[in-house]
């Protein structure tokens, strides 16, 4: 309970999986439709305070920090 105050969250651990059950189903699926998704990854973050579970399902990413800095 949170009782009015909702402090903010943290990562706690970040992860690339290029292997699971889940990204074999959606690569599967897109097959059916002639669309190729090999290079699909599954980012996954935890959270501190919750321990959240947050999957992105993505072909790459990038990080842009507050100077504009790019890293892929």
């Amino acid at each position: 309970m949170h009782f009015g105050f909702v402090p903010p969250d943290f990562i706690l651990k970040a992860e690339c999986i290029q292997q699971s059950n889940e990204l074999d189903d959606i690569k599967r699926t897109w097959k059916k439709m002639s669309v190729d998704l090999s290079n699909l990854n599954c980012y996954q973050i935890s959270t501190n305070s919750t321990n959240s579970l947050i999957s992105i399902f993505a072909l790459g990413f990038r990080i842009i920090t507050e100077d504009k800095t790019v890293a892929e």
